[in-house]
């Protein structure tokens, strides 16, 4: 697979690094049982997700609509002399 036009060059190595030594902090089975069903607790609601998709679907579509139907004016130029005035 060695391609001298290519400037990529793949590899399928894969290095395994070892665990580093550190302070351990020791944790209670009590409050490690806690911890876990917490953790277990931690989930997104699929309503959620479908409430927040027709939300921007709603929008997208609104705005797609507007665009349409040719109600979306842009904005005026300023007259020069109020440019001036401001400079």
């Amino acid at each position: 697979m060695t391609n001298n036009n290519n400037p990529y060059q793949l590899s399928q190595g894969l290095d395994v690094l070892r665990p580093k030594s550190g302070e351990a902090y020791p944790i209670p089975c009590d409050e490690w049982t806690i911890l876990k069903g917490k953790i277990k607790k931690l989930t997104s609601e699929p309503w959620m997700f479908h409430s927040l998709g027709f939300l921007l679907l709603g929008v997208a579509l609104s705005t797609f609509v507007t665009i349409l139907l040719d109600t979306f004016q842009l904005p005026r130029p300023c007259p020069k002399r109020v440019l001036a005035y401001f400079l």
